[in-house]
C-alpha cells in the first residue's frame, strides 16, 4: 500500500507542480474534496494525541521528582550529578535523609 501511496503522491505532485514530499493533506483536500473528511479526522486524532502527550509529560515529570527524592534520601548527596534544565544551580534544596550514615 505504501508503494501505491507513493505512486499517487508522485502523480498528484506532477499535476500540481510540487514535489511529493511537499504535498500536505490540506492542499490535497483543496483539490480533492473527498479527502476533507480524512483531514478533519486526522486533525481530531492529532489533537487527542497532543492532549495525551501533555498528560504523559506531566506524569513523567512527577515520576522523576519521586526518583530524585528517593535517590537523595538514600545517597546523602550534597550536589546532584545532573540537574533539571529549568533548575538554577544556586537554588538551595532542603535535604531530607532517610538513613543516618553515622549508624
Amino acid at each position: 500500500m505504501e508503494k501505491e501511496r507513493l505512486q499517487w503522491a508522485e502523480h498528484i505532485g506532477r499535476d500540481l507542480g510540487k514535489a511529493p514530499e511537499d504535498l500536505t493533506l490540506a492542499e490535497l483536500a483543496e483539490h480533492f474534496p473527498v479527502l476533507e473528511g480524512v483531514r478533519l479526522d486526522l486533525d481530531r486524532v492529532v489533537g487527542e494525541l497532543q492532549e495525551i502527550h501533555e498528560i504523559n509529560a506531566q506524569l513523567l515529570q512527577q515520576a522523576m521528582k519521586v526518583v530524585e527524592f528517593t535517590v537523595e534520601m538514600f545517597t546523602h548527596q550534597e550536589k546532584n550529578i545532573y540537574t533539571h534544565p529549568n533548575q538554577k544551580e544556586n537554588e538551595e534544596k532542603v535535604k531530607l535523609h532517610l538513613l543516618d550514615r553515622r549508624i
